[in-house]
């Protein structure tokens, strides 16, 4: 943020709290331009396996960047749209986890449809309700594939704890990206991660997807020839797949809740599902890691996508 952006000597006398906010700001960084040629559009196999090369089109990690892990699950992406990182959380965390997640879940009510789940409740907005997903959110193996992906700087499009209860009924497959205008429309441009609070089973509701999807062109859809798996994996695992992935909640069948958090990221041009400015108070924004204020639009997409004028904000 400069002049340029803003900033000029008239701007009003800064309280303290603006002067927070001028340091906050401050934070941001420009960035090297992105390329935007078409290569990689379907985030192919080719690009990114050889030590030098971008891992994808916007990113500017390179293959040799990323941890032998990060390897692995990047290419497990590319090639089948999913990976599953078992046993991510510590027991220490996941208890923690699995704590916060009842004590949020607790007043929210169930969905109002067969999409979102009747007998499904969801917490939206979770950083405005708990800081218990702030450190995953900043696990480096975590951003290491977010990065690899997305152009610097990728926002939160959702962040939610959901509870799928006994008897609830498998959701309609569905890929995320349905949701926006995204162009070119089979392009990745959404990253989903599903952290399992609890185990997924196929009785419980785990999610079910249809591997190498994100391969299919925009107008195949699926039928029932097609080849269908189970996001099966102990509690405290995480489960990455791309936005461009068939996929759908599973149906529980079993006597008991099945909880998990789910964590979407997005290209840093696109709006999110959720408006993170109005449900996270910037007093308590302004309080979080850097990665996550960036993460909810608190932060520069080359060149000055995200600007402000600061001489109009008052507070």
């Amino acid at each position: 943020i400069n002049a340029e952006y803003g900033r000029t000597a008239a701007m009003p006398p800064m309280r303290p709290t603006q002067e927070r906010m001028d340091s906050f700001l401050d934070r941001f960084g420009d960035y090297v331009s992105i390329n935007t040629s078409q290569d990689d559009t379907h985030l192919t196999t080719e690009a990114g396996a050889v030590a030098g090369h971008r891992t994808s089109q916007y990113s500017t990690m390179t293959w040799d960047q990323l941890s032998s892990e990060g390897q692995a699950s990047l290419t497990d992406l590319k090639e089948h749209g999913s990976t599953i990182l078992k046993n991510f959380l510590s027991p220490e965390m996941l208890a923690e986890l699995s704590s916060e997640v009842d004590r949020v879940l607790a007043p929210c009510p169930l969905g109002r449809n067969d999409f979102g789940g009747t007998r499904t409740r969801r917490a939206y907005a979770a950083l405005a309700k708990t800081r218990v997903l702030d450190s995953i959110l900043t696990d480096p193996r975590l951003l290491e594939l977010v990065e690899s992906l997305f152009a610097p700087n990728p926002l939160l499009s959702v962040i939610q704890i959901l509870e799928i209860l006994p008897g609830e009924k498998p959701q309609k497959l569905h890929y995320d990206q349905q949701f926006q205008n995204h162009h070119p429309p089979r392009e990745v441009s959404v990253f989903n991660m599903i952290i399992a609070v609890d185990d997924f089973t196929p009785e419980n509701g785990a999610t079910t997807i249809l591997p190498d999807s994100h391969l299919w062109p925009q107008e195949r859809a699926p039928n029932h020839s097609d080849p269908r798996a189970c996001l099966e994996m102990p509690a405290g695992s995480v489960a990455p797949f791309v936005g461009t992935l068939w996929h759908g909640g599973g149906g529980n069948t079993t006597d008991k809740p099945r909880r998990a958090v789910l964590i979407v990221f997005q290209q840093p041009w696109y709006r999110p599902l959720e408006n993170s400015f109005l449900a996270v108070p910037f007093k308590t924004a302004i309080e979080l890691h850097p990665k996550i204020q960036s993460m909810l639009g608190y932060s520069l997409h080359h060149p000055f996508v995200g600007a402000v004028d600061l001489s109009l904000i008052h507070i």
